[in-house]
């Protein structure tokens, strides 16, 4: 036992180093129009056909609407630089390994290559590890006929343009807030400044930026401010971060960060830089605000059990986690490539490590709990369950978290269904097979459905569809439990207005993975806000709610509303975990780390209870991290159906819960 412990533990540890640093590899983004062809697209952008062949695979059969493209602009300017150590990217490298391998920091990183907070990293890039100095530049796939200004950073077409302005780049600028300053698109800085493309915004340089015809110029926020004493200073957006927490640590308004920082208008993300006060307020300035927001997470219908924990007897916990390890050769496998590949096991080291601060947290409880650790060397289509069971001594154990697959949550169940064992199922959605010793502890699709549609009811408002013809379940779901819906296909989006109440509240839910019908849809809901109250609800929060076709400012005034197993935790709770994890594994948690905590300590402390682990189980709704555990019984066994989250985005660009 000591050993598979100790083994899964060291693959743990590398794990750490690369599980989470993959970047996203992405140049210009183009969507493709209807009829459009890779050759007009490459004479659009000024690219060689090759270029977008090289970078987009399969694009040599022909493109497809709505797919996306990745443009190599980089190949429209060459720049050679003298005395400049540079490096070439490879093939799934990371800012993270480069800056380990040249012992340089990713701030550095980043400020010697600006261009990477935009477009990312990218294979075949070369990115400078120093200063670049520039002997000369040339063009290879465009005319640039004009003169360069200062170190190659700009180019002035046809002279000096009546109505644009040259300004100097200020400390970490982004593109976004340029163009949302001076009311242009990336686009069109791009066009004035066609070296942006390659180089990047660098502080200290010049470059040119649209002034509109009829429109007074506007003192900067920052200079305003300045008459005012009030001083900045800039910071880094790190994982988990939110704009909730920002606005309650730098005493600030969200409004007032998005007037300072234009570029939120497009997102909060990680890694970007933003400018906020110098010195932080003092919490009482937002008290009142951060007690009305933290009232979603200490609502009184929620037991905490740490404050009726019994510690007169000793329980025993066994983890049977999937680490496979097997199927690995300490000696001769090259781990952290294994490790970049293979994302179950960095699933299974995840949840591991969240899992293994439940316990530390349990043992500083003081609660006399043991706990066992195995391999269960389960995948889609096999396990080793059963041998498991026959070779290992679990007469003392009271409660099995795993396995991960619902097969095989079902075989495990089955092999201890005459013992008084409970066992908890920790990621599976699936229903499957239900027992008296399971509990599943994963609500699946149809009960967020039914929690969202059920809501929508409970207000008394009538409820819309818009479905596309590929959302067969949904259908079926709808058709099936609730008839009277009205149910539009995706082609039907655009006279979704036609549908509307003028008296009711209407709730629109949109289900689709089409940009165009999800732009239909909001275009014609914002038409109608001013007469008609809407809400835009949503089974599936995917990909299209991010396209940046679609405004954060259009999901925020249709106060976009969708059912999730997690919330956002910035509660003094959430942050201690996240700072906990942070420490022991130099990386914040991502959900399956946090689902590793929530599933484990929950669990802990129901066998630490009074009552029966079983009547623990089904007396008590908990809240803890990101997860809620609300169970009932079904069909003989335990099942966690309320643990549902109705979240939706409100104006001040927070994602808040409804109770």
């Amino acid at each position: 036992m000591r050993k598979k412990f100790l083994s899964s533990l060291a693959i743990l540890t590398l794990a750490n180093v690369v599980s989470l640093h993959a970047q996203t590899v992405n140049f210009k983004q183009h969507r493709v129009n209807k009829g459009e062809t890779v050759t007009e697209i490459a004479q659009q952008y000024k690219v060689s056909v090759n270029d977008i062949l090289k970078y987009n695979p399969g694009a040599d059969k022909g493109v497809q609407e709505n797919s996306v493209l990745s443009i190599p602009l980089i190949s429209t300017v060459e720049k050679t630089a003298i005395s400049t150590k540079k490096h070439q990217v490879e093939s799934k490298e990371t800012l993270y390994g480069i800056s380990k391998q040249y012992k340089i920091s990713i701030d550095e990183l980043y400020r010697l290559n600006p261009i990477l907070k935009e477009n990312g990293l990218q294979t075949g890039q070369t990115i400078y590890l120093e200063a670049p100095t520039f002997e000369a530049v040339k063009t290879t796939s465009q005319s640039i006929p004009d003169t360069l200004i200062g170190s190659a950073v700009q180019v002035v077409k046809n002279g000096k343009n009546d109505h644009t302005k040259e300004i100097v780049v200020g400390p970490k600028e982004t593109l976004y807030g340029l163009a949302i300053e001076y009311q242009t698109s990336i686009q069109r800085l791009y066009e004035l400044n066609p070296l942006l493309e390659t180089v990047g915004l660098i502080e200290g340089h010049k470059i040119e930026v649209p002034i509109k015809q009829g429109v007074k110029e506007t003192t900067k926020i920052a200079d305003a401010s300045a008459s005012k004493k009030e001083t900045y200073k800039e910071i880094v957006v790190e994982p988990k971060e939110t704009l909730y927490n920002l606005t309650k640590e730098y005493g600030i308004t969200p409004e007032q960060l998005l007037a300072l920082n234009p570029e939120l208008g497009y997102g909060l993300k990680v890694g970007m830089t933003l400018r906020v006060p110098s010195s932080e307020k003092t919490k009482e300035t937002i008290s009142s605000t951060s007690s009305k927001k933290n009232s979603n997470y200490t609502s009184s219908q929620y037991k905490d059990l740490t404050r009726s924990l019994t510690k007169n007897k000793s329980k025993e916990l066994v983890l049977l986690l999937p680490f496979n390890t097997h199927k690995i050769n300490m000696a001769t496998d090259n781990i952290p490539e294994k490790l970049k590949k293979d994302g179950f096991l960095n699933m299974t080291l995840d949840f591991y490590a969240g899992a293994l601060i439940a316990i530390d947290s349990a043992k500083s409880l003081g609660l006399p709990l043991n706990v066992k650790i195995f391999d269960s060397k389960e995948s889609s289509t096999s396990s080793d369950v059963s041998t498991l069971f026959s070779k290992e001594d679990f007469s003392k154990t009271d409660v099995i978290i795993g396995p991960f697959f619902q097969k095989n949550v079902t075989q495990a169940a089955s092999l201890i269904k005459d013992r008084e064992i409970v066992l908890v199922s920790p990621l599976s959605t699936e229903k499957g097979k239900m027992g008296s010793n399971l509990v599943q502890t994963m609500p699946n699709t149809d009960d967020l459905r039914t929690y969202l549609i059920e809501y929508m009811l409970g207000e008394r408002g009538k409820i819309i569809a818009v479905v596309d013809e590929k959302k067969t379940s949904t259908k079926s779901f709808l058709q099936k439990n609730y008839p009277s819906i009205k149910i539009l296909n995706g082609s039907e989006a655009s006279k979704i207005a036609e549908h509307l109440s003028p008296t009711a509240k209407n709730f629109v839910i949109l289900d689709t993975g089409s940009i165009q019908t999800a732009l239909s849809t909001t275009n014609a809901l914002i038409s109608k806000v001013s007469t008609h109250e809407i809400q835009l609800a949503t089974f599936d929060k995917n990909e299209v709610f991010d396209y940046s076709e679609i405004s954060l400012s259009t999901l925020t005034k249709l106060k976009l509303l969708y059912a999730s197993v997690t919330r956002e935790n910035e509660s003094d709770n959430g942050t201690r975990f996240a700072n906990t994890y942070k420490k022991q594994n130099n990386i914040y948690p991502n959900r399956y780390a946090t689902r590793g905590f929530d599933v484990t300590f929950d669990v802990i402390t129901r066998m630490f209870q009074n009552e029966d682990f079983d009547d623990a189980i089904q007396n008590y709704t908990t809240q803890q991290v990101e997860n809620k555990f609300a169970y009932s019984s079904e069909n003989g066994g335990i099942y966690n159906e309320g643990g549902v989250y109705l979240l939706y985005y409100d104006e001040d660009l927070t994602v808040k819960i409804i109770n």
